[in-house]
């Protein structure tokens, strides 16, 4: 007997079983509910859109997708307990601008890589943010804003959800162009931040939508402008950053999926074939109108492009404000 070529014929035959069942096992997936965890408290728009697509996609999965928030450390600790998860499928992260390319600019010790530790599945949605300030501001828009700031330096305060959020820029950007001093308020999340600047503990706050424009709308809160290049048809009468005369200045929101690294790509695939599912559903986008939040769906690669541009840009107006990793 030929033992070495029955060696051979012992290890080919392995390889192709394993390969095999791995095979099998990916075409199952998912055969048990799948997690996904937000980085913000109940409340914000973030954790609106993440819970709204999570039961889009379940429908296309066939499987219960259940929602966890876990807000803090700027949305790294929610990061940092899907990167140690088991690369399966079953542990997603709602990631977002902060969480993907701020946190790693301006955290000098951070829990997780994101290069290293997450996979990027897909896009899922982006929004303008909307400049809102309490009623009591004594602005009626944007250049009044800027001229109170001036007169004042450093006693309207700003809010944000977290220090090195994608709002703390939008904060700092506007100090930064329109040569203002502000006082920045971190919170850990828009719910809260909300909460105080409609009872007046801080004056004014950079918002995505949904919960802010709902207060806006009720009087609660007043309406400034938008921080896209352009009006938003929803609110025609809101003018811009830059046609309030902040020059230059757009910065928006954006949010997708990230599984733990070392996830199958057969699985990765299924989910970003699940999220594209559920943003083309009408129902989703209706009822987001009123937020001006646009849903759309990406490859993993065509995700993993858009992040690593956003990081080039980042990197850039990070040096530009001088700030400083904490």
């Amino acid at each position: 007997m030929n033992y070495k070529r029955l060696g051979v014929l012992l290890g080919i035959t392995l390889v192709i079983g394993l390969h095999a069942a791995g095979v099998t096992a990916q075409a199952a997936f998912p055969s048990k509910p799948i997690r996904i965890v937000i980085p913000y408290p109940p409340g914000g728009a973030g954790d609106a859109v993440a819970r709204a697509i999570g039961q889009r996609m379940s429908t296309a999965l066939e499987q219960p997708v259940v929602v966890e928030n876990k807000a803090g450390a700027n949305q790294a600790i929610a990061a940092s307990s899907v990167a140690t998860a088991p690369a399966d499928g079953y542990t997603l992260l709602m990631a977002s601008g902060t969480s993907l390319v701020l946190n790693p600019l301006l955290k000098k010790s951070l829990s997780y890589d994101p290069v290293r530790d997450l996979a990027l599945v897909s896009k899922w949605g982006s929004a303008p943010n909307f400049l809102l300030v309490h009623p009591g501001v004594g602005a009626k828009s944007v250049q009044e804003l800027v001229a109170l700031a001036k007169a004042k330096p450093g006693t309207l305060n700003y809010g944000s959800i977290g220090s090195g959020s994608n709002l703390h820029l939008a904060g700092e950007m506007f100090a930064h162009k329109a040569d203002i001093k502000l006082t920045h308020i971190p919170y850990k999340g828009t719910a809260p931040a909300l909460t105080d600047l409609v009872s007046g503990q801080i004056q004014m706050l950079f918002d995505p939508g949904t919960a802010g424009l709902a207060l806006a709308r009720e009087g609660k809160l007043k309406l400034l402008a938008v921080t896209s290049a352009r009006r938003v048809a929803e609110y025609p009468d809101t003018p811009t950053m830059m046609e309030a005369g902040v020059s230059g200045y757009e910065i928006d929101s954006w949010w997708g999926l990230a599984a733990p690294a070392g996830t199958p790509r057969a699985v990765i695939e299924k989910l970003a074939e699940a999220v594209g599912k559920a943003v083309a559903q009408p129902s989703l986008a209706q009822g987001f109108r009123k937020d001006a939040i646009a849903f759309e769906s990406s490859t993993p690669t065509q995700f993993q492009d858009f992040v690593r541009s956003e990081r080039s840009k980042w990197q850039q107006l990070v040096t530009t404000f001088k700030i400083d990793p904490d």
